[in-house]
């Protein structure tokens, strides 16, 4: 009798220990929620770019939470005076802070710009990394006026505009102790203007804000420099129609893709290999999270995964030591 019931009692620890391991597989199974800060102006605040970039990650599989602090006007010479939006930069541990300056400032000759904006830019990634020391700054290169900069030069163009803001935001990022991330908005606005001239980007009434299309064009190039994919497979289309957010999608991931290098992106992201039917990420990190097809596999796997399938995509996800995260392109 008592053997029969030592039996039982083990059945049901096995049972248990079953159902233990269910609830942890599937709460691995979960992805984990991305939090993702925006810092910038009405350049970011037109036609709720936060939300819209909320809702084609979501479609796409991910799980974020974006907030903003966005003002009328914003540069970092201003946000880093200003209580709440330090306010807001403590309230999470923020995986990627976004900041989008007063765009013009950057639009002049190579090196050269409003005095004291460098020294603000460092400072303001230096105070935000003292805070959040795992998240990643992302500066966006984007666009200004449509008609160009006339106090630059009266011939000036945004053809010539965007080029400049973007060389000038890499100035920035190649400071001595600055290693951030580039989002080139701009470069994907420029294409789009130079390829496809039915597509409005602009307002009308200021030929300088982006119309709903060209927010469109924005979030996607961020969502695209965040998850190193493109999102047209699961396409959230914001009310525009299917060819033209079919046309943004790819092209705004092909310009992250086509500047890896020049907007560092490259070197902020875990590289794996592929050698037979094994993936082999880069060694040396405490933790690995694979995923398949945007979701993340229940298994416990180290920096070499076994279960590879020709026909799913696969990414990647490391965490240091120090908590901080790296996720694979």
């Amino acid at each position: 009798m008592k053997i029969v019931k030592a039996n039982v009692l083990w059945i049901y620890l096995y049972v248990f220990c079953l159902i233990l391991t269910g609830i942890n597989a599937y709460s691995k199974n979960v992805p984990e929620q991305i939090q993702v800060l925006f810092i910038g102006n009405s350049f970011t605040r037109n036609n709720g770019t936060i939300e819209l970039f909320k809702n084609i990650a979501f479609t796409a599989g991910f799980q974020v939470n974006a907030e903003g602090f966005l003002r009328e006007g914003g540069s970092v010479e201003k946000y880093i005076h200003n209580d709440s939006c330090w306010k807001v930069v403590r309230s999470r541990n923020w995986d990627y802070i976004i900041i989008q300056d007063y765009q013009s400032y950057y639009g002049d000759t190579l090196g050269v710009f409003p005095p004291g904006l460098l020294e603000a830019n460092i400072a303001f990634q230096d105070s935000i990394k003292k805070i959040n020391p795992c998240a990643k700054i992302i500066y966006v290169a984007g666009w200004d006026k449509q008609a160009g900069l006339k106090n630059y030069s009266s011939t000036d163009t945004i053809i010539r505009l965007i080029p400049r803001i973007m060389v000038n935001i890499r100035y920035l990022n190649n400071q001595p102790g600055v290693h951030n991330i580039i989002a080139p908005v701009g470069l994907a606005w420029l294409r789009c203007l130079q390829r496809n001239r039915n597509i409005r980007l602009y307002i009308i009434t200021d030929h300088r804000h982006p119309a709903r299309r060209g927010t469109y064009l924005y979030a996607i190039v961020i969502f695209s420099v965040i998850f190193r994919q493109n999102p047209d497979k699961s396409l959230y289309y914001n009310g525009i129609s299917d060819s033209d957010a079919h046309y943004l999608c790819k092209l705004g991931f092909d310009v992250v893709k086509d500047t890896l290098n020049y907007t560092n992106l490259k070197s902020h992201c875990l590289r794996f290999f592929r050698i037979g039917n094994f993936l082999v990420a880069d060694p040396g990190y405490s933790h690995y999270e694979w995923y398949i097809n945007n979701v993340p596999y229940k298994g416990s796997y180290g920096f070499i995964f076994s279960k590879f399938d020709p026909a799913c995509t696969y990414s990647v996800v490391a965490t240091n030591k120090k908590g901080c995260k790296i996720r694979s392109l």
